[in-house]
């Protein structure tokens, strides 16, 4: 309908009527059931809000619904943007979608739209999508774990928990639960239940064994096979219901070590170093279960100083001076002897007191004879002993320190002297004198002239090698400490005073033992013997080969040289022996003869042309020299070390170095001489080297040294070693 308008002006009023007429008017027009909008619906099945989702993808499922039909079903995921790619069923009420999903929550939404356009409510659910991993899941030793996730896949961050349990007879016995490792075998807990956090490749074991600790003990001690006085082996046992694998052990907080076994540790053995008094031993033993034992302790007392001295030989070495020589006690029960090289000490007897414990001891002890020694009153000497033979010890009353080095002393001494023919040759006298000793009376005769002398003596056996004579005669007394270095031949010390008691000088020298039926069997060849010569408290060797022989010392009084020699036995008990000297040149040529007077079966008397007599003791001699020094290496240290390489062709090399030709000779069972000609690569000279074997490869060297033939060098002692 058409409405016109002629210029009038209407008020508002009128205006506000007149619009709602046409208004009303219009609607009036319209059909009635256009009024009211009716959505489609749409509904998600599936998944359910906030459901767990172990799978990359997932299929959405859901239904929708219109009275004028379903055209299609949009959907988000995540909120990026809408797709139509929803499946629709054939009924046109279903329909699916397969999803990617990300891990964590993922939001899906979907709607439906009709056929008239008309979309439905927006739906949205939450579906969390979780990663999982194989749980592996382990047993070490008899037991159960619940609930049994091995296998499976659990979900990586969350919390979970399993709890172990051993079989109940094995609990009866000490067996259980240990506790929790992980695939590198760390301890992840000691309780049988666990609590973790699920991760990627998790291994979890249960430890479930024996929980019994194993037992330890110690049984014995035995000194070592090395021979060290202080190196001991201690011996223990240990034992386990299940099995050990080690005992451990340290000794005075020392390092810990592992000791030694050959049959599972059942028994064991720990060597060890003691210290002088009480060793403190720590030992443990460890079973296949990892159970520690409890930690022994034993105390070890090692009793390095002596329970008593009898028996025993002690060599004193001062460290207070290099001016005293060394001297020597020899103990028996209660009383001793004494020895000494010089003035600085007495040749003497006594009586002692000792007392020992652990490693220390104290000494003391007093001179009975003879007189010189008397007046020196009591000594205390105190003793740390490192090992039972060798002890550090200082002189309470002279105020001297040193080491003293014990060793057992034969018992070479007699009880007494009756019956015996007692021969004596002096360092200051060149004679010698025969004693008869019977009972308490004695006879005494020089053997190069008629004077005899005779009276009482007594005799004191105060150690196992030492004795004191007392000889009373009608001219005086003397004292005589006789030190027995085999049962028939020794040392001897001898004081003298006239009648009146004053001193009438001292006197030192050998001793022999002989039969009362004077001399002995002189043999009929020296070959292959070694003659001792002894002379005071200096000696010297002369090795005899079969026509050769060598002579060797260690004293600057006596030569050491090589030559020939020719020997007769003029009589039962005399041997005639002549000496020439071929090498070195400075003694070559000369010669000199002895006679060697038997008094028993090996010793006797040694006299030379000039009258002196020494005393000697014949052995046999060892074969140590060899034949050739072809291919051999000579090391020699005399102050400096010098290195000769022999060759076959009678070349040497010193230090390496081509320095001449050689010769070499052995003259005796032990002993040889090499003469070196230098006269290579700037070397020029002779040498001779005189080896004295003591062993195989080694020994004593004396080297001459001469810039001539005939224009004598240097001369120098040291040792050598042959290889």
């Amino acid at each position: 309908m058409t409405h016109s308008f002629s210029g009038k002006f209407f008020n508002v009023k009128t205006i506000r009527i007149l619009l709602a007429a046409v208004c009303s008017l219009t609607f009036l027009s319209l059909p009635l059931a256009a009024a009211t909008i009716v959505r489609p619906t749409l509904t998600i099945t599936s998944p359910t809000n906030g459901q767990l989702w172990s799978n990359a993808t997932f299929t959405v499922t859901g239904t929708a619904a219109s009275s004028a039909g379903i055209s299609n079903v949009l959907f988000s995921l995540n909120k990026n943007g809408w797709t139509n790619q929803a499946a629709i069923e054939d009924d046109g009420t279903n329909w699916s979608q397969e999803i990617t999903l990300i891990p964590g929550t993922n939001i899906f939404s979907a709607y439906a739209v009709d056929t008239n356009n008309v979309h439905s409510l927006t739906n949205t659910v939450k579906l969390v999508y979780y990663l999982t991993g194989v749980l592996t899941v382990r047993t070490n030793g008899v037991g159960k774990i619940s609930p049994s996730y091995n296998g499976q896949r659990l979900m990586l961050g969350a919390t979970y928990s399993m709890t172990a349990s051993a079989t109940v007879s094995r609990q009866a016995t000490g067996y259980g639960f240990r506790n929790w490792t992980d695939g590198s075998n760390n301890i992840v807990a000691t309780s049988a239940t666990l609590k973790f956090m699920m991760v990627s490749n998790l291994t979890l074991t249960a430890n479930l064994s024996n929980l019994r600790p194993p037992m330890i003990d110690v049984i014995s001690t035995t000194t070592n096979s090395d021979g060290v006085g202080n190196h001991f082996v201690v011996h223990g046992t240990a034992t386990d219901d299940q099995g050990l694998t080690n005992v451990i052990y340290n000794l005075n907080s020392g390092v810990w070590q592992n000791a030694t076994s050959t049959n599972g540790w059942r028994n064991w053995n720990a060597p060890v170093v003691l210290a002088p008094g009480a060793n403190t031993f720590n030992a443990y033993a460890i079973d296949i279960s990892s159970n520690y034992s409890l930690v022994l302790v034993a105390t070890i007392s090692f009793n390095t100083a002596p329970l008593n001295l009898s028996g025993k030989l002690a060599v004193l070495i001062d460290n207070t001076t290099n001016s005293i020589a060394p001297y020597s006690f020899a103990f028996n029960k209660s009383t001793f002897s004494q020895t000494a090289l010089d003035t600085n000490n007495f040749n003497a007897i006594g009586s002692y007191t000792y007392s020992g414990s652990g490693g220390n001891a104290t000494l003391k002890y007093k001179y009975t004879g003879p007189p010189s020694a008397t007046g020196a009153g009591s000594q205390t000497i105190g003793l740390l002993f490192y090992t039972p033979t060798q002890a550090y010890f200082t002189n309470y009353t002279t105020k001297i320190d040193g080491n003293m080095y014990f060793d057992t002393a034969s018992n070479l001494a007699p009880a007494s002297a009756n019956g015996q023919l007692i021969w004596t040759i002096s360092s200051g006298v060149a004679d010698g004198r025969g004693s008869l000793f019977q009972k308490s009376k004695y006879t005494s005769q020089a053997l190069l002239t008629g004077a005899t002398n005779g009276g009482n003596y007594t005799y004191t056996k105060a150690s196992p090698v030492g004795v004191m004579f007392k000889l009373s005669r009608t001219n005086g007394t003397a004292y005589v400490l006789a030190t027995y270095a085999d049962t028939n031949h020794g040392s001897y010390y001898e004081e003298d005073y006239d009648s009146a008691g004053h001193t009438n000088g001292t006197d030192n020298g050998n001793f022999f033992i002989a039969a009362q039926a004077p001399g002995g069997n002189a043999p009929l060849t020296i070959t292959n013997l070694n003659f001792k010569i002894l002379s005071g408290h200096e000696n010297f060797n002369v090795q005899l080969g079969a026509a050769t022989y060598s002579q060797d010392t260690l004293s600057s009084n006596f030569d050491n040289a090589v030559g020939d020699y020719t020997y007769a036995r003029p009589a039962t008990n005399i041997g005639q022996l002549n000496l020439t000297v071929t090498e070195p040149p400075s003694l070559a040529g000369s010669n000199s003869a002895a006679r060697l007077i038997f008094i028993n079966g090996s010793t006797g008397f040694f006299t030379n042309e000039d009258g002196t007599f020494s005393g000697f003791v014949m052995t046999t001699a060892t074969n140590l020299a060899p034949a050739s020094l072809t291919n051999t290496t000579l090391s020699v240290s005399d102050g400096g070390v010098d290195t000769l390489q022999f060759a076959s062709d009678g070349s040497f090399q010193l230090d390496s170095v081509q320095a001449g030709t050689y010769t070499y000779a052995p003259y005796s069972p032990g002993g040889a001489m090499v003469r070196l000609t230098l006269n290579t690569n700037g070397y020029e000279g002779l040498d001779w080297l005189q080896l004295n074997f003591k062993t195989t490869n080694s020994g004593n060297i004396f080297l001459n040294t001469f810039n001539t033939e005939t224009n004598n060098g240097a001369s120098s002692s040291g040792t050598f070693n042959l290889h």
